[in-house]
């Protein structure tokens, strides 16, 4: 490694000794895993980096695709479900929180706080909300969350077995579906289960105080329980947030509890004294703040919203002065949305990187330094006229660093007149000594004696659409078949994914392909490793002329790959050209197809000298460098003259 990126590297200990705590960084978005992959290598070295991939469930977001042994079916790849398949023990790190926004945000706020029990809660609390969408999807209930065969899932995802069985008969009881004479067993149980009584009591308003309010805003009729619970926020609101003594939170259960008898009898006064559990638990407890956890959430108190408008809406006519009132007051609002719940978490973290668009959160919310990670966002986005477009280009632009990761859309980065000086031409992140590892541990892994095997793990998408999306399959598949026509010997191996497969599959068809193919099912890494590692040559795609995870991982393992990219500008990127079979037509792939079925044991050196490249230009090391460097700057710019910045 060389000396600026050992001292770049180095200033992240530096940092360290200076503030008596590490780095903290925040990744908002989570597309194909990249915030995952870069988050884990920055904390290798240092960094305390989390991320958040709120509203988005895509298996290539998720960091089981990335490092948990899948095996089983995990059914719809946007919406996967983990409790039908066996994850092998894996479990998700507390660093990466995933569901949807507000229930991130709650998770990230309790782990901030260094509430341990909250921050259980409210990982509980996502688990069960992905639970509940993965339901409404499938018109169904999904596998029991807390089946026994499930058991190591569940405990992956954040949920205790334990834990939850005492709150599913908790819950039950309250809703009359249990029997009295469990009741103290399970108070008991409920009460081992939760030493902090406060995070008992905060169960209870998300299990029952959120849906009363839910269902008396939506004119819904209100159970006895329910209203004891909203009584309870009546309180709370009255006394100004403040604490109330239990003696006073006693007042509307007593009425409750007479209105009750008065209306229906014995029987609605024992369904009253299940909806007043709560209180007794707190009562029993000696805990005086009840309202602050059977009322509504404590609001925290934000920026104002009307100032943050104004702020935006004066940025905004900068760079669209020709706008319609119409069309400014659309952008701000969906700005609004997207950000504003945001602004007491950013400030908990040192430096704030969005991904794709997501850097409007930190852009609206007033947060002047922050980063912009673009994995082919800035192909076509920031140039659409409508307003994820107009919000694209307005991020980029006043991004103090942009972390370009794919060599093409430079030209875009010049066509938005951002100054070199915030540009970072970054690789993707990903961890090339977990490679190494693999190639070194597995070397039986190797092609097969006989026809060459041509390996393309690449989604198929080649015919319509956005033009960012397109793999350029057909390309492949048309070149495969000159050579095959020249009566040369070889297979071709392709993952059965992609909305176009069936168009590729009756290509092949026609091109008299169909004897020298084989589709095999979606792999996991190891899977994906492994096939590599058993194929003459790696093909990716012939669309855009930049390399992705697909290559670094194939170079990093020392296997040839075939796939198109723009050597002058990845030289320029890098600082020289990764030794590849490039191609961008049907007849240059026949070339390269060639190159390998008359060398199938790689005299050439395609593969050593891949894997050395990525040594060189592409490793964790690098990557995090480039990145620790330009933190810096960002930090010494945010807090210019206060010398707090080692």
């Amino acid at each position: 490694m060389s000396q600026p990126l050992n001292a770049d590297l180095a200033w992240i200990a530096e940092f360290l000794a200076a503030k008596g705590r590490p780095l903290r960084v925040l990744h908002i978005g989570n597309i194909a895993n990249n915030a995952y992959n870069n988050a884990k290598i920055q904390r290798m070295f240092g960094i305390e980096a989390d991320v958040v991939c709120h509203d988005y469930y895509h298996i290539m977001g998720c960091p089981e695709w990335e490092d948990a042994e899948i095996s089983g079916d995990i059914g719809d790849a946007f919406y996967p479900n983990w409790w039908t398949a066996n994850l092998n023990n894996w479990q998700r790190p507390e660093w990466f929180v995933q569901g949807p926004r507000q229930e991130c945000l709650e998770y990230l706020r309790s782990r901030n706080a260094g509430d341990r029990i909250g921050a259980s809660m409210a990982k509980n609390k996502l688990v069960l909300s992905y639970s509940q969408i993965l339901s409404e999807r499938s018109n169904g209930k999904p596998r029991d969350i807390f089946d026994k065969s499930n058991k190591n899932n569940s405990e992956r995802l954040g949920l205790s077995r334990n834990f939850n069985g005492r709150l599913i008969r908790f819950l039950n009881w309250i809703e009359g579906k249990g029997t009295n004479d469990h009741k103290a067993e399970v108070l008991r149980d409920l009460r081992r289960a939760i030493p902090d009584p406060r995070s008992a009591i905060r169960l209870i308003r998300t299990t029952a105080v959120e849906p009363a309010r839910t269902k008396e805003s939506a004119g819904q009729s209100l159970s006895v329980a329910d209203r004891i619970f909203l009584s309870f926020d009546e309180i709370w609101l009255r006394n100004g947030g403040r604490p109330i003594e239990p003696r006073l939170a006693a007042v509307p259960l007593k009425q409750q509890a007479v209105n009750s008898h008065k209306r229906n009898g014995i029987g609605s006064l024992v369904q009253f004294c299940r909806g007043g559990i709560a209180w007794l638990i707190a009562r029993s407890c000696r805990f005086p703040p009840i309202s602050r956890y059977l009322g509504v959430t404590v609001p925290v108190i934000a920026p104002s919203t009307a100032r943050l408008d104004e702020e935006f809406a004066s940025l905004h006519r900068r760079f669209f002065p020709q706008a319609t009132s119409a069309t400014l007051h659309e952008d701000i609002a969906t700005a609004r949305n997207r950000a504003v719940a945001w602004h007491d978490v950013l400030p908990a973290y040192d430096i704030v990187q969005g991904y794709s668009t997501d850097g409007i959160i930190p852009l609206y919310c007033g947060r002047a330094v922050y980063a912009a990670y673009e994995h082919g966002t800035l192909r076509n986005i920031p140039f659409d006229d409508d307003t994820q477009g107009r919000l694209c280009r307005i991020t980029y632009s006043q991004a103090e660093r942009i972390f370009v990761t794919n060599t093409d859309v430079l030209p875009s980065v010049e066509r938005l007149e951002i100054p070199d000086s915030r540009v970072v031409c970054l690789p993707h992140a990903f961890n090339d000594g977990k490679l190494r590892k693999f190639r070194d541990a597995n070397p039986h892994l190797q092609p097969p004696v006989g026809a060459p095997v041509f390996f393309s793990p690449t989604r198929h998408h080649w015919s319509s659409g956005d033009t960012s999306w397109l793999k350029g399959n057909d390309i492949f598949i048309r070149g495969a078949a000159v050579v095959a026509n020249e009566g040369r010997d070889f297979r071709i191996v392709f993952v059965d994914w992609g909305q176009e497969a069936g168009l590729s599959k009756a290509l092949i068809d026609e091109l008299g392909l169909t004897d020298r193919v084989t589709w095999v099912p979606t792999m996991n890494k190891t899977q994906l490793w492994t096939a590599y590692c058993q194929s003459h040559a790696v093909v990716d795609q012939f669309n855009i002329p930049a390399i992705g995870g697909v290559a670094f991982e194939t170079l990093a393992l020392g296997i040839r790959l075939l796939t198109r990219i723009d050597e002058p500008t990845l030289s320029k990127f890098f600082g020289e050209a990764p030794p590849i079979l490039n191609a961008a037509t049907p007849d240059e792939v026949a070339q390269c197809l060639r190159r390998v079925v008359d060398d199938p044991v790689d005299h050439a050196g395609f593969g050593l000298k891949g894997r050395r490249w990525i040594e060189t230009f592409h490793s964790a090391e690098r990557t995090v460098a480039l990145q620790a460097k330009a933190y810096r700057a960002m930090l010494q710019l945010n807090h210019r003259g206060s010398g707090s910045v080692p």
